[in-house]
């Protein structure tokens, strides 16, 4: 049986636009996907770097923090106790000195 020149180009035409549409979704699938890979991963990329980033700048500043606390709570301790240590001798020093004021004039006496 002979088909009608028709049909047969219909028939033609059929198998080449699925042909045509198999090829091209053949292609443009694996692009779009290679795209759409390529972009999730640049976000997640992005994110996974602000993250880092944001976490150890918080680190560096946590640890920073703690060395200038530790370094001044150092200094201000030395200070204080100097400071201390000072006013202590000064009391002690006019201490000892009425003291020996009012029994160097006994002493005196006594030797003499």
């Amino acid at each position: 049986m002979v088909l009608p020149e028709s049909v047969l180009m219909v028939r033609l035409e059929s198998v080449l636009l699925g042909l045509i549409e198999t090829v091209l979704l053949g292609l443009i699938e694996p692009v779009l996907l290679g795209l759409i890979e390529s972009v999730l991963l640049g976000l997640i990329e992005s994110v996974l770097l602000g993250l880092i980033e944001s976490v150890l700048l918080a680190l560096i500043e946590s640890v920073l923090l703690g060395l200038i606390e530790t370094v001044l709570l150092g200094l201000t301790e030395s200070v204080l106790l100097g400071q201390i240590e000072s006013v202590l001798l000064g009391l002690l020093n006019s201490v000892l000195r009425c003291l020996i004021k009012s029994m160097l004039p006994g002493l005196i006496e006594s030797c003499f």
